[in-house]
């Protein structure tokens, strides 16, 4: 399945909360950084996200809330009209890309 924008991660990242996401959600390269406030994982790998799990779940208070510092550093950058360009950015470059899916597989 495919995410085009993925708003539960910008809202997760405005909340301040470390994010863990696939690789099929198009907001990922703008919200999410690896190791700095969350993780990505490949989409589909269900090892590569219970990795994620685990090292999330052992991350310590003072690496926590600077992850959720960073989170919300990057979610806030995101006023609706730059969210909206990236959307649009997003769907233009699946389309170029021949990769549109039909409604039963997006989410």
């Amino acid at each position: 399945h495919l995410e085009w924008y993925g708003v539960v991660v910008h809202e997760a990242a405005v909340a301040g909360l470390p994010v863990i996401c696939s690789d099929g959600v198009g907001a990922v390269p703008h919200l999410l950084q690896d190791g700095f406030n969350g993780w990505t994982v490949p989409a589909g790998d269900t090892e590569a996200l219970t990795e994620a799990m685990v090292r999330m779940s052992s991350v310590d208070t003072t690496r926590l809330a600077a992850m959720s510092a960073g989170s919300r550093a990057l979610g806030s950058r995101l006023s609706p009209t730059i969210w909206a360009q990236n959307l649009h950015e997003q769907l233009e470059s699946r389309l170029h890309k021949g990769d549109w899916r039909s409604k039963e597989t997006v989410r």
